[in-house]
């Protein structure tokens, strides 16, 4: 559905709305600790980033993929070959670089601990921007009180649950329609060492200037918690 609607909406590479895209800061720190250039560097590089990366295989074969999506993605531009030599030429500088580099993928260990350290200390949170891949780093108490917020806001009631109560009843009654489902559907329904699915924040930086007055977008993290496998 996601590439077929891409494939139908196609931009030609010399429209003007590409100029309208708003980039974001790839670190946002409303926070008054301050991090060093190289734990910066190391931030702005995303959640995405991989620092175990760190051999020229991985490198070489992390980058035939990307030129096998990007050629991909160019065939549904109109007029693409000045795009297309364009990515050529930069993926071809990137492998000449990676062999020839013995320093390439070279990571320090040393950056990670340092940035866990501060944030630990300073009693720090680390979260992804709801916009874009920006991180985002606020105080603890800043963070909490904007989750707070929200489920206020909202009306949400606050219960008791009983979860070891709720698993009890589910397996017992999955082994009353043994006959009526398979094994494997029988073991994909059964609550085994679960817990309650935990709330997440991202921030909605670009809603507001102003940090007190951001908001959050709730996320909820359901791997590996109860009913993964419902529905």
């Amino acid at each position: 559905m996601k590439i077929s609607g891409l494939r139908k909406n196609k931009v030609s590479p010399y429209n003007t709305q590409l100029d309208s895209h708003q980039f974001y800061e790839p670190l946002l720190n409303y926070t008054d600790v301050e991090f060093d250039n190289e734990e910066i560097n190391c931030l702005k590089l995303g959640y995405k980033h991989r620092p175990d990366l760190n051999n020229r295989k991985d490198k070489i074969r992390s980058l035939e993929r990307l030129a096998a999506e990007t050629d991909t993605i160019i065939q549904s531009v109109d007029n693409p070959g000045h795009i297309k030599s364009e990515c050529e030429r930069v993926i071809r500088n990137q492998f000449a670089f990676i062999k020839n580099n013995k320093n390439v993928g070279h990571f320090n260990k040393e950056i990670i601990l340092s940035i866990k350290d501060k944030i630990k200390r300073n009693n720090l949170v680390s979260t992804k921007a709801d916009e874009g891949n920006s991180v985002v780093i606020l105080t603890k108490d800043n963070y909490n009180k904007k989750v707070l917020k929200f489920i206020v806001d909202n009306n949400f009631n606050k219960v008791n649950p009983k979860l070891s109560t709720f698993i009890e009843v589910v397996n017992d009654t999955l082994k009353k329609c043994s006959e009526l489902i398979s094994k494997t559907l029988f073991h994909q329904l059964s609550a085994y060492f679960t817990t309650i699915p935990r709330l997440y924040g991202l921030l909605k930086f670009h809603k507001s200037d102003i940090p007190d007055e951001m908001t959050i977008r709730p996320v909820m993290l359901i791997h590996p918690y109860l009913d993964l496998q419902v529905g």
